[in-house]
């Protein structure tokens, strides 16, 4: 490994170091050795690890914080599109209310219309005008 300062990951090679390393619980350390396992045995492994302990550390504190800044910089993302989607929906849905009361409004005026020619039925429990609804008396007997 050569020293290097601010190494920065990448979001494609975190991806693969966690698909790589996979495992949860597993040593930067322990991840390192395994992927060097395959050109060194594992006394030189263990050497080389030894020797370069400070910038495996640093690489592994690098790659835990650049972990934690996509995260906080995914959570704010959700946020803000939750956000507008909460504005959207509040637009739309007072949209929808507008054009349910212009819908009901004029609803009414077409049955207003339409009952307009009918006198009201004395003692219509229900309240329309030109509707004989049938409704109990105080003998209780059915009247229309």
């Amino acid at each position: 490994m050569t020293k290097q300062k601010n190494i920065r990951f990448t979001e494609n090679e975190i991806a693969a170091i966690d698909r790589s390393a996979g495992l949860i619980g597993v040593s930067f350390a322990d991840y390192v050795r395994a992927s060097v396992s395959d050109r060194l045995d594992r006394s030189k492994t263990d050497c080389v690890i030894e020797k370069h302990k400070k910038e495996i550390d640093a690489l592994h504190f690098e790659f835990r914080r650049t972990v934690a800044e996509m995260r906080l910089q995914s959570l704010a993302d959700t946020k803000i599109a939750l956000e507008q989607m909460k504005m959207e929906f509040k637009g739309q849905h007072e949209q929808n209310r507008e054009l349910l009361v212009k819908y009901l409004k004029a609803l009414s005026a077409q049955v207003n219309e339409m009952f307009s020619g009918y006198e009201p039925v004395q003692n219509n429990p229900a309240g329309m005008s030109g509707i004989q609804s049938p409704y109990v008396d105080a003998d209780g007997n059915i009247k229309y």
